[in-house]
């Protein structure tokens, strides 16, 4: 069964003219595999596809998300086919925290979208606890955090522009993955670009488990960058 299905999906790739090659390999799981074979045969992007809420996938997902994104040596783009919005391919967002690393993928977007075809939106996210313990120092604690943010989004929201793109920003505030999911439903988005290693910066939440939350339960492809300093 499954090497008809993979002899199928060969057979249609090869119809839209690329050259495929399928391997069957046999291991302790797919994880491992999958990373073996990504390192020996130098590939540049690992693809996943996911359809519904069901299926090897899903569950591949579900249990090593936060693995393959810490060890694979690549990009990781999952593609939602199962997006109920007709897409152009074209909105983009993109969080950002105020670190380099997430920063980095301001320069992939543009190698992403030549010509400036791309509408992009960049998102921060002030960061708000549940039960905070200092509730009455709240609003003057988030406030000139939301400002902080505005204004970092600004400047990098004007250097996209320079480069020809249509670009725009939003800030929010909450939890990181919960207000970057809730935006790209509410606006369509076709593709989600992010980095894995925010550590630094204005919020330091972009990082393990805010990736790994939006892609299990993102409706729109997303694609999970590699910082060129990690080594996996």
């Amino acid at each position: 069964m499954v090497d008809e299905y993979l002899d199928g999906k060969r057979q249609e790739c090869s119809g839209r003219g690329y050259e495929v090659e399928v391997v069957r390999s046999q291991g302790p799981g797919p994880l491992p595999e999958v990373i073996k074979e990504c390192e020996s045969r130098d590939v540049q992007l690992i693809v996943m596809s996911s359809h519904g809420q069901s299926g090897w996938v899903e569950s591949f997902l579900g249990s090593h998300t936060e693995k393959i994104l810490r060890l694979s040596p690549v990009p990781v783009l999952v593609v939602r086919t199962e997006q109920e919005h007709k897409t152009d391919g074209n909105r983009i967002l993109i969080p950002l925290d105020g670190s380099k690393r997430a920063e980095n993928a301001l320069t992939q977007a543009i190698e992403l979208a030549p010509g400036g075809t791309a509408r992009i939106t960049l998102i921060g996210v002030s960061v708000v606890f549940q039960g905070h313990a200092f509730e009455g120092d709240m609003r003057t604690t988030v406030e000139p955090d939301l400002k902080k943010i505005n204004e970092y989004l600004e400047k990098q929201s004007e250097w996209l522009s320079n480069q020809g793109y249509q670009v725009d920003f939003v800030v929010r505030r909450g939890n990181p993955a919960e207000e970057i999911l809730q935006f790209a439903e509410e606006n369509e988005t076709d593709l989600i670009l992010m980095t894995t290693q925010g550590r630094t910066g204005l919020a330091s939440w972009l990082y393990g488990s805010v990736a790994e939350r939006v892609l299990r339960k993102s409706r729109c492809s997303v694609l999970v960058l590699k910082d060129p300093s990690e080594k996996g």
